[in-house]
């Protein structure tokens, strides 16, 4: 049902408001110009070498998944790299920037190797490309909001990448050397690993009725209808809030809506200008504490897992 939904929403915009695609695009081929200059430091390729750099990468993205699969057709990795990823792009950054929600195809992958006929086993572990570049789209904007150069980001990420990896094997090999994974000192791998092992038989083993065609149509045709309603009677309501909302698990909805709740309450009683003025700053107190806590309870229950009494 999420599958349908999610092209609904990918393609109503394109169908109510072609319009506005028609302009962004044309807005990215000549450049911005005007007031909205002022907020771009500066422009990281042209668009000709952009078209060309997102081609070339592609075609190395397909390139590596036959590398891997042999069995894997050339003409589905180009598929899934340009018409689908750009479809993914237009649902998942308009979902990021309407409800401020960052989400993610479900079984996406799973999915398309039905859709092309693959009867192979390796290509479902293949690691196909599901970054539409949503980060890099919010980062950008707050390059753009912030006046900071593009460039002093891209070269910050480039440094911090490698280390970061590096940083992260490290870890691993700390925690593995305490206890293998999975095992009950890990308690999330020996629970979660095999649900995702048993997960990905049942689409490698493609079970009678397991991927229902049907369903998909009729979510993606209900979609469709409940976007027209909402273009026709102009109600306000964001058709991809409603995605939002459905493919998201309730604790993360509710903790939403309480946010905001107490966010208009303090509004109210401090004042909007007050509120817009150091909303962000509240917002990154409360995820820096509560990373610290995360952190120093994470370290305490791993020191005291990894205590061994001696028999002297």
């Amino acid at each position: 049902m999420i599958i349908g939904m999610s092209f609904a929403v990918g393609l109503a915009p394109l169908l109510f408001r072609p319009r506005v695609l028609v302009r962004s695009l044309n807005a990215i081929l000549r450049g911005l110009y005007g007031e909205e200059r002022e907020r771009i430091t500066e422009r990281i390729l042209p668009p000709t070498a952009f078209a060309i750099l997102w081609v070339l990468v592609g075609v190395l993205f397909t390139a590596i998944y036959c590398a891997l699969d042999p069995d894997f057709p050339i003409w589905a990795g180009l598929l899934w790299e340009f018409p689908f990823m750009f479809l993914l792009m237009l649902i998942t950054v308009r979902m990021r920037g309407e409800v401020g929600i960052t989400w993610m195809f479900p079984y996406a992958q799973q999915a398309y190797l039905l859709l092309i006929g693959y009867r192979g086993i390796t290509g479902w572990f293949l690691p196909l490309n599901m970054h539409p570049g949503v980060s890099w789209t919010s980062n950008f904007k707050v390059c753009q909001l912030t006046r900071t150069s593009y460039k002093s980001l891209m070269i910050a990420y480039f440094i911090a990448f490698p280390l970061s990896l590096l940083l992260g094997l490290l870890y691993t090999s700390a925690y593995w050397a305490m206890a293998p994974m999975p095992s009950a000192m890990y308690p999330a791998t020996h629970i979660q690993w095999p649900v995702s092992a048993m997960y990905q038989a049942l689409w490698i083993t493609r079970p009678e009725k397991f991927f229902n065609v049907s369903m998909i149509l009729y979510s993606f045709l209900s979609m469709m209808g409940v976007g027209l309603a909402l273009n026709f009677l102009r109600l306000g309501i964001c058709l991809t809030g409603i995605l939002a909302g459905v493919s998201t698990p309730i604790a993360t909805v509710f903790t939403i809506f309480m946010g905001n709740l107490v966010g208009r309450a303090v509004a109210l009683r401090l004042g909007r200008e007050y509120f817009d003025r150091y909303e962000q700053t509240i917002a990154a107190g409360l995820m820096l504490g509560e990373g610290i806590a995360i952190m120093i309870g994470t370290a305490g229950a791993i020191i005291l897992k990894s205590i061994q009494l001696r028999p002297y």
